[in-house]
């Protein structure tokens, strides 16, 4: 070029040629033809990289749009797992309330066995969704690092700066009549796309980092999700064990209930027998007593009887021998004898009798306070104490209807009648005999004699007919006194049917408060199945929920990569095409250098 130059003014300063001008004029023209096509292809070109950079600007919009969604929904996922995580502890926190609840009651739902099954079908489900994830976690990891792969090739495909200056050495060569403004200003296009590009490449790298930032998340949700799934299964465990403890309780309760039922059965029937038992033992007493008494009446009827014979006999005999009155008067006094040995054994009978009545009864009362304690404790225990305590009373109406017996015993049988007359009708005959023997003097003497002893056998019977007034009058008081006593007894015999009739009663509001109980216990069973039923629900509600959640949250991550992949396949076509298209531009560039030069 500046030969040619140094030509043009070497010929402008000498006279030209013809051919020289005409030539020269030639070299004008193409020269002016050439530029002209320059400036059109790169107007064109100026053209074509404002469509570029407005597409690439309309991209990196698209770009940041989409991170800023992408953002949203990391920001969206944050919120959701911390919805969850409140729910989870929201659950377990009335989990925890409903097993207080339980501990405090008692209660039956499920058996061992059917929980255990339950809770390993649950578990395989789990141990598989687990299985499920992790490889769809696997694939995701393999497309992600295809997708890594291809953005490493992108990076690869930098053009060389070499190139480029040496293209633009040429250009700038073959160009030094074009303004130097136009070559600045593609020079900076150039630059500016090229600037352009590498921010791309960098926002490219950030997507990524964004991608494993999420990924990493993610990975972060899934651990405190199986961690949540473990510590939830933790406490699952521990409310089955608490759930058997509480049937084990209920049924040990139970058992209870019933033993104590059997018990009360075998305790009414023993009553009921008692009460037979002392019913017969009444009805045997009645008759033994309406036998007594038609023993008294019959004796009291003889003893008149035998009153007013002794009378007549003591008037139509008062001639009798001193011999008869002796034997008479010996057996009376040994009558009387025994008659006062019989009232002193009575007297110490009856001494003793009420020393061992009052020790009795102290004992009785005693223990009466010691089972009134002991019933508070254990009621069970009462009813065979108070069968024991029937029993001793009906010994002790055994032993006062005896006592009784003896005092209304009369004070002479019907044996010793019958002797008293077979000696009486000896005495008569000894007195026949004897008259025939004895002589009228002997018998005025010995009558005087007589009259002297029954003198003194009157003073005698006076003082022994006091006596005998002394011992009725001991009697009577006797008779008080077991009346008495009689009265005590029939006392303690109706305290003891109120402290029936009370046990009874007592009894009735415990088999009440047993049903009342019972009710209960149903109704907590029922309860208690009602929750299991309901935690085994929400137990697969929630799971099934979050696997759902999983699963469409995957599917919305793979949709999501499937449409990068996409839109980075166009546009790594899209730049290798403007690359193809740079590279014949460079190429045909070149040419017309290659041709400038030559022509040059």
């Amino acid at each position: 070029m500046i030969s040619m130059e140094t030509q043009t003014k070497k010929s402008s300063s000498n006279q030209p040629l013809p051919c020289e001008s005409d030539y020269v004029k030639k070299i004008q023209k193409e020269f002016e033809r050439y530029k002209c096509e320059i400036e059109n292809d790169l107007a064109t070109r100026e053209a074509e990289w404002t469509e570029v950079m407005n597409k690439l600007k309309s991209e990196k919009d698209a770009w940041c749009k989409e991170a800023n969604t992408l953002s949203d929904e990391a920001k969206n996922l944050k919120s959701q797992i911390s919805e969850t995580q409140h729910c989870l502890e929201e659950v377990v926190a009335e989990y925890k309330g409903q097993l207080d609840k339980w501990n405090k009651t008692e209660a039956n739902a499920f058996p061992p066995k059917m929980i255990s099954m339950e809770t390993q079908t649950e578990e395989d489900q789990e141990k598989h969704s687990v299985k499920d994830l992790q490889k769809k976690e696997q694939a995701w990891k393999a497309e992600k690092a295809e997708l890594l792969r291809q953005i490493d090739v992108m990076k690869s495909w930098d053009v060389q700066p070499t190139s480029l200056t040496q293209v633009e050495s040429s250009c700038v060569r073959a160009r030094n009549y074009i303004d130097q403004e136009v070559q600045f200003g593609l020079f900076k296009r150039e630059h500016s796309w090229v600037i352009e590009k590498r921010n791309m490449e960098n926002q490219i790298q950030e997507l990524s980092q964004l991608n494993q930032a999420l990924d990493t998340k993610v990975k972060d949700h899934w651990l405190q999700l199986q961690e949540k799934t473990t510590s939830y299964d933790g406490n699952e465990k521990a409310f089955i064990h608490k759930e058997t403890d509480l049937l084990r309780k209920i049924t040990e309760l139970s058992n209870k209930l019933t033993e104590k039922r059997e018990q009360e059965i075998t305790w009414m029937k023993d009553l009921d027998a008692l009460k037979s038992q002392l019913a017969k033992k009444e009805n045997q007493l009645l008759l033994s007593e309406t036998e007594m008494d038609a023993k008294t009446m019959t004796w009291l009827n003889e003893k008149g009887k035998f009153e007013n014979e002794r009378k007549k006999f003591e008037d139509e005999k008062d001639d009798l021998n001193k011999v008869t009155l002796l034997n008479r008067l010996t057996e009376q006094l040994r009558e009387i004898e025994e008659l006062k040995l019989q009232q002193t054994q009575l007297i110490e009978n009856n001494r003793k009798w009420k020393e061992n009545f009052n020790s009795y009864c102290e004992r009785k009362a005693f223990e009466f306070k010691e089972e009134e304690e002991i019933w508070h404790k254990q009621k069970l225990q009462l009813e065979n104490e108070s069968s024991k305590k029937n029993y001793e009373i009906q010994k002790l109406q055994t032993i006062i209807a005896r006592l009784e017996g003896n005092l209304q015993r009369p004070f002479q049988k019907k044996d010793q009648i019958e002797k008293l007359q077979e000696t009486i009708y000896q005495l008569q005959q000894q007195v026949v005999k004897r008259t025939e023997i004895c002589n009228d003097s002997e018998l005025k003497q010995q009558q005087e004699i007589w009259t002297n002893e029954k003198l003194k056998l009157a003073e005698e019977c006076s003082k022994k007919n006091a006596e005998m007034e002394k011992l009725r009058a001991k009697i009577e008081e006797l008779e008080n006194a077991l009346a008495t006593e009689q009265q005590k007894c029939d006392d303690l015999d109706s305290e003891l049917k109120q402290q029936q009739e009370n046990w009874t009663k007592e009894k009735v509001k415990l088999t009440e408060d047993c049903s009342q109980k019972n009710d209960e216990i149903a109704k907590l069973r029922a309860k208690i199945e009602e929750l299991g039923n309901a935690l085994v629900t929400e137990q697969q509600k929630n799971r099934d929920d979050i696997i759902s959640e999983l699963n469409h949250q995957q599917e919305i991550w793979k949709n999501d990569k499937l449409k990068l992949k996409e839109r980075l396949l166009e546009k790594i076509d899209k730049l290798k095409t403007k690359m193809h298209s740079l590279k014949r531009c460079l190429r045909w560039n070149s040419k017309i250098l290659a041709k400038l030069w030559r022509m040059s």
